[in-house]
């Protein structure tokens, strides 16, 4: 629960602000003197305001708010005062104090000053994650993690900032996964150095291996996504789509530090970090022999696993009120906020489209929220699920876009742009041999077919027996799926 701090002398003006600042529901505590205040304040961290008397008995107000910025205790004031002691506010205000209250303190004014005293907060909040994003210097502290399969995330996601071992994060798809590599480059000691992100499923595969690790031609180089993140942090998303000799450059990257572009002769040094994600668990994919178990290992040193958000119903508000602070600052609608019906719908809800559907909801709702209050009627699709609003009930969400689980997920690799002429040339400029395509071929069509032998042996237009002695020769473990077709 959010707590407010009420300082006063006086011990009947403490006992009735404290009073009707619980009646806002918030938690109370009270000091009856400066010296009292700084002390909790230094030793309880996370007080969201404090409504400060300014006249009092040795440490008064003023000179509380002195030592606060001395010693740089970040609180929200409230500066309180009689009509007699206005003259002390702007001093107040100079001095850091948000607001301030007239006493005898009524209970609309209070609720109003500390209702906006939480809101900037939020915002100040909102604005420093941003910049330290933009900056690169993101951490595990800014990521919301109260639920319990977060706060493991978020444990592991500090340990692998602390290293320089490759670290793969699996998790659905729109869960975020991206965040958790800002954070662990933020984290370390590649702070603030670029990010380079590469998307292996959205490149055409014949064209992939010079976009990623550069091509030379002749003295010229021209580089990939690998050289623009020397000395820094190379994000390498869907990798799971990542073709054989693709694959095999990059267990050499982790292996020995070392590249060969396409086409150059002899292979080049570099320096970064590797943090691979992937909707698709690698090991399914590894066992179906679509990526080498060797790369598999390398990269694995290291797992995270990021959540579905239906999974993470203890970060869902906390989630929604970081959102709607940055959304508030965008639209210019300061203090967007959630009733408590809206509250329950938002964690009640399954979110199958994980943050995509959440920021989208949130967005519309924005938009069209009455004075700031978001009601559940702001959040139509959500009830349309719930089947909560007769009127929807008649246009329910359809099966969710995204897998329910990673286990489920296939992974679809993207299919070359047309014929290329170059398609059978291995990385350094040589003819791939007859057995390597033969392998690539035979591990192609158990995958288009389901490890269905029968299926596979008639596509390639052998005998099973011949295609299980290729199976040992080529080293490929594969179960014979075909009584389940």
């Amino acid at each position: 629960m959010t707590t407010v701090l009420v300082v006063d002398d006086n011990p009947i003006d403490l006992r009735q602000t404290a009073d009707m600042a619980a009646r806002t529901g918030l938690a109370v505590r009270t000091a009856p003197s400066g010296e009292a205040a700084l002390t909790i304040l230094r030793e309880t961290p996370g007080i969201a305001a404090m409504v400060l008397d300014l006249t009092m008995p040795d440490l008064d107000g003023l000179a509380l708010l002195s030592t606060l910025a001395r010693e740089r205790i970040a609180v929200p004031v409230i500066a309180a005062v009689t009509p007699a002691g206005l003259d002390a506010v702007g001093s107040a205000l100079r001095q850091g104090a948000v607001d301030f209250i007239i006493k005898p303190v009524s209970a609309e004014r209070l609720s109003v000053a500390l209702a906006n005293a939480r809101r900037l907060v939020r915002l100040e909040a909102e604005l420093g994650f941003e910049r330290r994003r933009r900056a690169g210097l993101l951490t595990a502290a800014d990521l919301v993690a109260r639920a319990p399969a977060t706060e493991r995330m978020a444990g592991l996601v500090r340990k692998a900032a602390r290293t320089a071992h490759p670290v793969l994060i699996e998790g659905e798809t729109g869960t975020g996964k991206h965040l958790l590599a800002e954070a662990i480059r933020g984290g370390g000691d590649r702070a603030g150095k670029p990010l380079i992100r590469f998307d292996c499923a959205a490149e055409d595969p014949a064209e992939l291996f010079g976009r990623l690790f550069g091509r030379r031609r002749g003295t010229l180089l021209e580089p990939g996504a690998v050289q623009s993140a020397q000395g820094g942090t190379l994000l390498l998303t869907e990798i799971g789509a990542l073709p054989e000799p693709a694959q095999e450059a990059l267990l050499a990257l982790i292996r020995d530090g070392e590249i060969r572009p396409q086409g150059a002769t002899r292979a080049e040094r570099v320096n970064l970090r590797l943090i691979a994600t992937s909707r698709v668990r690698l090991l399914n994919l590894a066992r179906a022999g679509l990526m080498r178990e060797d790369l598999y290992y390398r990269l694995n040193v290291m797992p995270i696993y990021m959540p579905p958000l239906r999974e993470r119903t203890e970060d869902i508000l906390p989630l929604a009120r970081r959102m709607l602070d940055r959304l508030g600052a965008e639209f210019g609608r300061r203090g967007l906020s959630l009733t408590p019906d809206a509250e329950s719908l938002l964690s009640a809800h399954p979110w199958p489209g994980n943050l995509a559907e959440f920021e989208t909801a949130l967005f519309r709702a924005a938009v069209s929220a009455t004075d700031g209050r978001i009601e559940p009627h702001d959040l139509p699709h959500l009830l349309a699920f719930a089947g909560r609003a007769a009127e929807l009930a008649e246009a329910p969400l359809k099966a969710p876009a995204a897998p329910l689980h990673i286990d489920d997920a296939v992974l679809r690799r993207r299919k070359p742009e047309g014929h290329r002429p170059d398609r059978f040339l291995k990385p350094d400029g040589e003819v791939t041999s007859l057995a390597e395509i033969e392998r690539q071929l035979i591990v192609f069509a158990l995958a288009q077919h389901g490890n269905r032998m029968s299926r596979v042996a008639r596509a390639l237009g052998i005998g099973r027996s011949t295609l299980y002695r290729k199976l040992r020769e080529f080293g490929l473990e594969a179960e014979d799926k075909s009584d389940a077709a």
